[in-house]
């Protein structure tokens, strides 16, 4: 995730703790911005942009343009976190896959044997964690593409989970 405001933090001359402070957002939350490793939500954007007086759309790593305006469409896009709803079959299980990678908790590996190379092994491993993000919307999209007779659909309806979410539905 590609943002600016490890930039401007050290344009500042400022300590992250000093600036965490100063906008009410906590340490570890800004460190995470700073790293690149967790995109700001709306309000945290603006607060970020309101202080170093430059555009969200600037902070988001969307415009290169420190004041350029800007284009909502773009900016409201970059806040919509998934496409994870109340019907995606393992809700519970997508989210919090979502949010460990997003959080870098987790990163997408594959555990190969001795029988591949330590270098094909690494780049592999390279590729894998950089294409965390684009996997994570592949295989929400493809939860979502489900039908009731697959047999992803057919287990999941077995879970607790869809049971709670079938019975909050039925007492709207």
């Amino acid at each position: 995730m590609t943002n600016n405001i490890a930039k401007l933090i050290e344009e500042s001359g400022k300590k992250i703790k000093i600036i965490s402070e100063a906008l009410d957002i906590s340490y570890p939350t800004l460190s995470s911005y700073n790293q690149g490793i967790r995109k700001p939500k709306k309000e945290n954007a603006q607060k970020l942009a309101d202080y170093f007086g430059v555009s969200v759309a600037y902070i988001l790593g969307l415009d290169d343009n420190k004041n350029a305006p800007s284009n909502l469409k773009i900016v409201a896009d970059s806040f919509k976190t998934s496409e994870i709803t109340s019907v995606t079959p393992f809700k519970s299980d997508m989210d919090r896959l979502k949010k460990s990678i997003e959080l870098g908790e987790i990163h997408l590996s594959m555990p190969l044997n001795e029988t591949f190379s330590d270098e094909f092994r690494r780049v592999l491993s390279g590729y894998l964690v950089d294409y965390e993000e684009t996997f994570i919307k592949h295989l929400i999209k493809h939860m979502n593409s489900q039908n009731r007779e697959s047999d992803l659909w057919k287990t999941w309806t077995q879970t607790e989970e869809y049971q709670i979410r079938r019975t909050d539905r039925e007492k709207k």
